[in-house]
């Protein structure tokens, strides 16, 4: 199985129920398929951007970040179902990683550390499995437990009888550690802080909020798209309208300019009356003089 978080490997399985494990892996396998489908989605945004479309690679962009979002949330499920599955019965000494990435199994066990110490317990038995499973047959959890014992100063070593187990030594007095089932059945039951136990009702519950998030988000985007188009046709009837405006502006200026021209400019009648009476005047001169002699 694909480890889509770069951790390196998942723990072993074979310590769970047939239903137990057909659920984890259902999840698990949703889990791929969803980072599959963001991966793709990545690519095609990648490619759009390149082929100079960036409107299309920022939507194919924010439909990959709601899928990574999705395939995270069906991540975490898988692992806290088999978390919880593999340490329902475990002793208060005792925390079983198997099943997780070692990142997942490395964020529960920080928790459980924190609160053992909180307790004033002494020891903790780390159950990791001997990396059988793992692609090279390297125990990349086991490792990754012992540097971060290391981190935190912990002394730690592995269990004589059984080479999957790390032995941590918390330093603490065990007589002062209370007496409780940590992950004891029934109200018994503790979990460390920050811990979650997924129930059947609580996953329907979550994938109830996801849908009514995802029907919110679509929603606020089609409002968003509206809204866009609808200023997009406002500046277009305002531009529309401002170049009707120029132009019977333009139209009346043309009209008044030429009334001008043709208000300060003689008429044709005007100018046929005057060389009319200068030919009389002259006719009438000529007469005279032709008259005197």
């Amino acid at each position: 199985m694909a480890d889509y978080f770069d951790t390196g490997e998942t723990t072993e399985v074979d310590t769970y129920s047939e239903t137990s494990s057909s659920e984890y892996l259902r999840l698990r396998a949703k889990a791929d398929r969803l980072y599959k489908k963001r991966n793709q989605l990545s690519q095609k945004s990648q490619a759009a951007y390149c082929s100079g479309n960036g409107k299309r690679a920022y939507e194919l962009s924010e439909q990959s970040k709601k899928i990574m979002d999705q395939a995270d949330s069906v991540s975490l499920q898988a692992a806290e179902y088999v978390f919880r599955e593999n340490n329902e019965y475990r002793g208060p000494h005792e925390i079983d990683l198997h099943g997780l990435f070692v990142k997942e199994a490395i964020d529960f066990l920080e928790q459980r550390i924190s609160h053992d110490l909180g307790i004033k317990q002494r020891q903790l038995q780390v159950i990791t499995g001997k990396g059988l499973h793992s692609a090279d047959g390297v125990p990349k959890l086991m490792i990754a437990v012992e540097d971060l014992c290391e981190e935190m100063g912990l002394k730690h070593h592995t269990d004589p009888c059984n080479a999957g187990i790390l032995v941590i030594e918390l330093g603490n007095d065990s007589e002062k550690a209370p007496q409780e089932t940590y992950y004891g059945s029934g109200q018994s039951q503790s979990y460390p802080q920050g811990v979650q136990v997924v129930t059947p009702q609580k996953q329907e519950q979550e994938e109830q909020q996801r849908k009514q998030q995802e029907q919110e988000e679509l929603q606020r985007q089609q409002e968003q798209e509206q809204e866009q188009h609808r200023k997009q046709e406002q500046q277009k009837q305002e531009q529309e309208q401002q170049q009707q405006s120029q132009s019977k502006q333009y139209q009346q200026q043309h009209h008044q300019q030429y009334r001008n021209q043709q208000y300060h400019k003689p008429s044709g009648s005007s100018k046929s009356d005057i060389v009319e009476i200068s030919l009389l005047v002259i006719f009438f001169l000529l007469v005279l003089l032709l008259g005197g002699t």
